[in-house]
């Protein structure tokens, strides 16, 4: 849509400001290329040409040569650092490799030169002390610190020195024993460093001239060569002889060597010749020396270390003296290990003997040789550990506790750092047991009394190095000896008797005896009980030889003290209806204990704690461990204030084993009903009237028979207990509607009809006995109460602006029954869920403001006993409202007493803007702006934007052949208007004809109009003209007239000029004709 107010926003710009923001680009950097260094190795003759390109070891230390050494660094188009002679040592620091020590001798800052911009010279200083046990390769992290053109990463470059060659011997043979080679299968190891082993069958080791030189370079001596390799001259080399590493490894591995071949001591790998210098090697045709580029790295007899020695180990024996479990428990022992061929390394300090004693390992009976080692290892013991050359004395204390079921064998593996020499060597000895009975079996090491009197359980007694006699089982009088020899302490007279004429007793072999328990009754105590056991040879011989026995107990008969009594049957889910008729069982279950088998007992016992809810039971003992108790009716049993628990109390006579008494308890469950219908917290005279609430009475612990009529429905209201009863009782009674009263289950639902009633009263209610499944007497519910309709006023329903900013107050007062919660004074939360309840139609914000304040403030003050409450609202100086504001109100019930419906207000509150006077046309201002806002002041001059009539213009331009073209304009409006006020005219011609008015729709035509020409539409109301324009265009085009958010209303002059949005907004839609400035009180 054309608009015509633009110029307006033009002249009005000086009143706005304009920030500019301006944002700052960083460059960014790119990573440069890598660095690339050409490293190359020379060998210069005294001339300085190159003679080579392979440094060695040999090289370094021939100080004798006029041969240079060098290293050159060239760069690949790049130069050196400008000050590289003062970082020398940096290109020495950048060099990194694993014998750093070493390579210090080699080079230093001073043999660093530049000797072009791109290349750098380093000259290594030869130096015999120069010694590397192998190739040492030197990788250099040059840092771009050196380098002139310094962006990017220098690439690292690496060289290699070449150690000499020598031999090395490795293998299993480096720990190898005299028992070791006479076992066979060590392997000798002799390894080439920078050569190889010559396989060729000219002088090599593929000849027998070329391994009989290797075997005989082994000596024990000088002069002497070692015989072991000499026997290996007679067996098959293809048996022991051995490539590996790319034949630098030569392997042996030894076949079993005769023991008068096997010298110990230490064995030497001589390489080269005695006394010649420089040393040549003897060995010199079995290998070949590596070349690079066809140079030698080294002459081949220059193995400055060829002498290589390794030790062969004596073999050494060991004996232990046995002893016995008596002479450790008496303390009367010592152990002795004795070394042949061998030594032990002394002095054997604390921390020494503890590992040796350590080493001392139990196969069996472990925890019992434990008490053994545990007992040695104090500080004096140790001390009383000696040694010798070859012999440690250990002397056993006293080890009380120690106890053998048999034969202990003690293995020693003797650990390397308690020999002189480091030797396998191991060697047990054994400790015999003292003959002996031992008690075992499922009675140890305790048996319960509950399942010593069930029975079955066994007595295993064990001779250690002893023989039962052969009639121990079958002779009644060894038999009985040998069961008394069981003492049970304080119930020896209860079951000894018991026991040797029903025990079994088997001879399950020579060295053991096993006792099976019979059932023993009467088993009661009240503490454990130890049971000791001892062997008698009189008058009968029952053992072979003597045996002793421990006075110490054999095993403990418990006390059960977790007996228990459990409760199960009908009886956990009676009711007082249930005990009234009978039936119910009652069933009690033992856990690790038996009922007495005396029926009579258990029915008086039992009926006599019963009899306070019945009269006479009916008892059964199902089992040793259940009893079943039937209730029989009770027709004068009834409660009448919740459940009752009930307590069985059950007597320890009724119990084998316990001896305390034992209870039970259930609860028996009260008959009730409630009313769980919407009608349960009372209603009010409108609800009643209206119909639909309902009355839900739901029993518990009982259901409603099936099939009731509708009149044994209905006796649940007590008709003629009250007027409401005997109402509400004639309207459902005069109901045909077939679904007002219903009963299933626990439930009968009541659908209250409308009840005319004027005033408060109560329904009362009660459960007829008749209509419960079983019932026994009527059941009560609690009468709906039924109350007046609550209102609410207010004081005062209109507030200004001015009445906000100054500060200002309204009263709520409720009426008929309701009061506000006294607690609203000072509650946060009640405060905030009554001003939840106040909803604005417009500028949220500025009435959140105020609530905001009020609750702040707490300006909250009850008076008529709570029935009113006065709500102040603070001053609020900054507020500002540009259109009327109507507040709805509902009083949430959470904010009142003796209510439980919320309450609407029965108008809207209403905040008004403030009105305005010497109005004027704001077009009329602008001429002189300046001089208006001079005159008066400022923050009083209001601008009223009015409310947009022109919602929408429709221009439709239709051509019509032959006949010009037909122009259709469409105009909608906010509301109805005057037809005689609206008005539309395009181009210079003012041609309006209203042709159709429909629901705030006015249309208007016109015939032959030019496209080009201006659409304007006028609206004239209340004195003002609304104007809007549009173009009349080919085809239809809507124009949407109003603003997408609301703007009218009465602004602020100070607010429009300082929000250019705002501005810009209103002048979209309006002309400075159509807005109104004026000035407030």
């Amino acid at each position: 849509m054309k608009n015509k107010q633009n110029y307006l926003f033009k002249v009005l710009s000086s009143f706005l400001v304009l920030v500019l923001l301006t944002f700052t680009v960083l460059p960014s950097v790119n990573s440069a290329a890598t660095i690339e260094v050409n490293l190359e190795q020379q060998v210069n003759n005294n001339l300085g040409v190159k003679i080579g390109d392979i440094i060695t070891e040999e090289k370094i230390n021939d100080i004798a040569s006029t041969d240079t050494l060098k290293v050159i660094l060239k760069l690949n188009g790049n130069q050196w650092a400008s000050d590289i002679a003062t970082k020398k040592q940096l290109v020495i620091d950048s060099m990194v490799t694993e014998e750093k020590s070493e390579l210090q001798k080699i080079f230093n800052s001073t043999g660093v030169n530049l000797t072009s911009p791109d290349t750098l010279e380093l000259t290594l200083t030869k130096d015999t002390s120069y010694n590397i046990k192998k190739n040492q390769t030197i990788t250099m992290n040059l840092p771009a610190t050196l380098i002139e053109n310094w962006e990017g990463q220098v690439t690292p470059v690496s060289f290699t020195i070449y150690a000499k060659p020598e031999v090395t011997v490795g293998g299993s043979i480096l720990n190898a024993t005299k028992d070791d080679l006479i076992k066979g299968g060590k392997t000798i190891d002799l390894n080439l460093l920078n050569a190889k082993w010559n396989i060729t069958n000219t002088g090599g080791m593929i000849t027998i001239t070329g391994l009989n030189k290797i075997l005989d370079q082994f000596k024990i001596n000088p002069t002497t060569q070692w015989a072991a390799t000499q026997y290996l001259k007679s067996i098959d080399p293809n048996t022991f002889v051995s490539f590996a590493n790319e034949n630098r490894t030569l392997r042996m591995t030894l076949p079993p060597i005769p023991a008068n071949k096997v010298d110990t001591g230490a064995i030497t790998f001589d390489s080269v010749d005695g006394g010649t210098t420089p040393p040549t090697s003897n060995i010199s045709s079995t290998y070949i020396i590596d070349t690079v580029i066809g140079s030698p790295l080294l002459y081949e007899s220059a193995d400055e270390n060829a002498s290589k020695s390794f030790t062969i180990g004596a073999s050494t024996g060991l004996t232990i003296s046995n002893t016995s479990e008596s002479a450790i428990v008496g303390g009367t022992s010592n152990i002795t290990l004795t070394l042949t061929d061998g030594s032990w390394a002394t002095p054997l300090d604390p921390e020494k003997k503890k590992v040796l004693i350590d080493a001392l390992v139990a196969t069996k009976q472990k925890e019992q040789w434990k008490k053994v080692q545990d007992a040695l290892k104090t500080s004096a013991n140790l001390n009383a550990i000696s040694v010798t050359a070859n012999i440690i004395t250990i002397p056993i204390p006293t080890v009380s506790g120690y106890t053998l079921t048999e034969d202990q064998v003690i293995t020693l593996n003797v650990p390397n750092q308690l020999l002189s020499t480091s030797a396998d060597v191991t060697q047990s000895f054994k400790i015999t047991a003292t003959s002996k009975a031992i008690v075992s079996g499922s009675v140890a090491p305790e048996v319960s009394q509950t399942d010593l009197a069930k029975g079955g359980k066994t007595i295993v007694v064990t001779l250690v190095n002893a023989k039962w006699e052969n009639e121990i089982a079958s002779n009644t009088a060894k038999r009985e000896q040998l069961l008394n020899g069981l003492n049970f302490g304080t119930l020896d007279a209860t079951i000894q008797s018991v026991i040797n004429a029903k025990a079994e007793v088997i001879r399950s072999n020579d060295n053991v005896v096993t006792v099976k328990l019979p059932p023993i009754d009467g088993v009661k105590v009240n503490a454990d009980v130890n049971v000791t056991f001892s062997i008698g040879n009189t008058p009968a011989q029952l053992t072979d030889i003597a045996v002793t026995t421990s006075s110490e107990p054999v095993f403990k008969i418990a006390q059960v003290t977790n007996q228990t009594v459990s409760l199960s049957g009908t009886i956990l889910e009676a009711t007082e209806f249930d005990i009234v008729a009978g039936g119910k069982t009652i069933i009690l279950t033992l856990k690790n204990d038996t009922w007495i088998n005396n029926t009579a007992l258990l029915q008086s016992t039992l009926a006599t704690n019963l009899a306070s809810i019945t009269s006479s039971v009916t008892v059964t003992r199902n089992s040793d461990t259940v009893v079943t108790i039937q209730l029989n009716g009770n027709s004068s049993y009834q409660l009448l204030s919740g459940n009752q628990t009930f307590t069985l109390s059950i007597p320890d006579t009724l119990f084998v084993v316990s001896s305390g008494n034992k209870s039970v308890s259930f609860d028996i469950l009260d008959v009730s009903a409630k009313n769980i219908g919407n009608s349960k917290d009372g209603l009010d005279a409108a609800e009643l009237s209206k119909g639909g609430k309902t009355i839900v009475v739901s029993l518990e612990n009982a259901t409603f028979k099936d099939n009731l009529t509708k009149s044994q429905l209905l006796s649940v209201i007590q008709n003629g207990s009250s007027a409401l009863s005997t109402a509400v009782y004639s309207a459902i009674n005069s109901s045909s509607d077939s679904k007002i009263l219903s009963a299933k289950g626990n439930k009968l639902t009541i659908k209250l009809p409308s009840v005319s009633y004027v005033g408060s009263g109560s329904i009362n209610l009660e459960v007829p006995s008749g209509i419960i499944n079983n019932g026994k007497r009527n059941i009560p519910v609690s009468s709906v109460n039924v109350g007046a309709i609550s209102s609410v006023a207010s004081d005062v329903y209109t507030l200004t602006e001015s009445q906000i900013k100054n500060g200002t107050s309204f009263t709520l007062t409720l009426y008929s029954g309701a009061e506000w919660n006294p607690t609203i004074t000072s509650n946060k939360s009640i405060q905030n869920a009554l001003l939840k309840g106040f909803a604005v139609n417009d500028q949220e914000n500025e009435w959140k403001t105020i609530t905001d304040k009020i609750v702040e403030n707490n300006n909250f003050r009850l008076s008529n006993s709570n029935r009113s409450l006065t709500i102040t609202i603070p001053s609020i100086k900054e507020f500002t409202i540009v259109r009327d504001q109507e507040i709805s109100v509902k009083i949430s019930k959470s904010v009142l007493t003796n209510y439980k419906y919320d309450i609407e207000l029965n108008q809207k509150l209403k905040i008004a803007v403030p009105t305005i006077s010497n109005n004027k046309s704001f077009q009329d201002v602008l001429q002189d702006l300046s001089n208006f806002i001079a005159t008066n002041n400022l923050e009083k001059i209001r601008v009223k934007v009015p409310e947009k009539k022109l919602e929408e213009l429709q221009v439709t331009n239709v051509s019509v052949p032959n006949s010009g073209n037909i122009t259709t304009v469409k105009i909608k409006t906010n509301g109805t208007v005057n037809s005689g006020t609206l008005s539309v005219s395009i181009g210079e011609a003012n041609q309006s004809k209203l042709i159709a008015v429909g629901n705030n729709s006015y249309t208007f035509v016109f015939t032959n109009v030019d496209a080009k020409s201006d659409v304007k539409v006028s609206l004239t109301s209340n004195n003002k003209v609304e104007e809007v324009f549009g173009k009349a265009g080919n085809g239809k085009k809507t124009y949407s007239l109003l603003p997408k958010k609301e703007i009218d209303g009465l602004y602020s002059l100070s607010d429009i000029l300082t929000d250019d949005k705002l501005l810009k907004e209103i002048f979209k839609y309006y002309s400075p004709s159509e807005l109104e400035v004026g000035t407030t009180n």
